[in-house]
């Protein structure tokens, strides 16, 4: 028996597919890395690998090409110690720069131009319309970078995960851009869940200001499955907001056939970390009159409703019907028409 109530789960999932009570899901289609453009309020901050130049007018030998090394800072020309220019906008490291050209030169006219950036972009994936990179110039928050992906698509689930695998360069040490993995390991990528549709109303704490290199990524919403006795078994999507309860699953799956044995509908619950399952009851009759709470569905949860058995009183009857119907319809096909005057 429970090898067959296996097989009909993954008969019934993959022969139907899963629905959900909204649109169809758009294609997602990769797409090349985007820059954010629009004028920070400091600009894009220098950290190791990137590469600076400057150009002196008429003074090519301070002219120069330097890398942030590991330490945060460069090494010019004209000067006997090095710079520090980790977390320093291209305002503030032209203006330390214009003090040590100030001694050498009178009035120097110059230029100053970041060859390469190093810190990594941004990457939005997932149940996004667009696949999508950002390079990062300027202060952005998690909702620009989810509309840059073209937002989320129908199968999207009500969270958004950021990961964040490199320590924020040019933040405070009890600042909250430096995260911790949850389980303390030091091995595991550091990452936040936030809600999708408080992010979506921009409020603050759940759109968080997003760094170079992280990780944005929205899943699909998590599966139930309800079979047996409905009109189509299939899997659904647990998406909605608030939940989705009993009922609400079964009316996706265009509700009860006739034979529905209801007043003990099962659902078979498997609990995070551990190998038992979990057997819930629900009389639908009784949540129907409201005399029961209806039950909310979680993720994977199998919802069996089984097929009632008949009286023979029943039984009898319906073979009755069947019989009468089949003998007036062989005599209407067999007999000859004779007409009476």
């Amino acid at each position: 028996m429970k090898n067959l109530f296996l097989a009909l789960i993954i008969f019934s999932v993959f022969s139907t597919g899963v629905i959900v009570a909204q649109d169809a899901t758009v294609a997602v289609v990769p797409k090349p890395k985007t820059t954010v453009d629009i004028e920070p309020s400091k600009g894009y901050v220098f950290g190791p690998g990137d590469e600076i130049s400057g150009k002196v007018m008429g003074e090519p030998d301070y002219n120069f090409l330097a890398t942030v090394d590991e330490n945060g800072r460069i090494e010019l020309p004209f000067s006997e110690s090095s710079l520090v220019a980790q977390c320093k906008s291209e305002k503030e490291l032209k203006a330390d720069i214009d003090l040590l050209l100030a001694k050498y030169l009178v009035k120097p006219q110059w230029s100053l131009r970041v060859e390469k950036r190093a810190r990594p972009a941004v990457t939005i994936f997932g149940e996004v319309k667009t696949v999508t990179k950002v390079d990062l110039t300027r202060r952005a928050t998690l909702l620009e970078m989810v509309a840059l992906a073209g937002g989320e698509n129908a199968d999207a689930g009500g969270i958004v995960q950021v990961y964040r695998p490199q320590k924020a360069l040019c933040t405070a040490g009890n600042d909250a851009s430096n995260w911790l993995a949850e389980s303390g390991d030091p091995g595991e990528t550091p990452s936040r869940v936030y809600s999708l549709a408080e992010m979506n109303l921009g409020k603050e704490e759940s759109n968080p200001v997003i760094m170079p290199g992280d990780v944005i990524y929205i899943p699909k919403a998590p599966p139930a499955y309800i079979v047996g006795e409905v009109v189509a078994p299939q899997g659904i999507l647990l998406k909605r907001t608030g939940g989705t309860t009993l009922w609400g699953g079964i009316n996706l799956v265009q509700g009860l056939r006739p034979e529905a044995k209801t007043k003990e509908v099962k659902i078979y619950r498997r609990k995070l970390g551990s190998d038992k399952t979990e057997v819930l009851v629900a009389n639908l009759e009784l949540i129907k009159k409201g005399l029961q709470p209806d039950i909310y569905l979680e993720p994977y949860d199998v919802v069996e409703v089984g097929k009632t058995k008949k009286s023979i009183a029943l039984t009898i009857a319906e073979f009755a019907l069947g019989a009468g119907k089949s003998i007036l319809t062989s005599a209407s096909n067999q007999a000859g028409v004779r007409v009476v005057y």
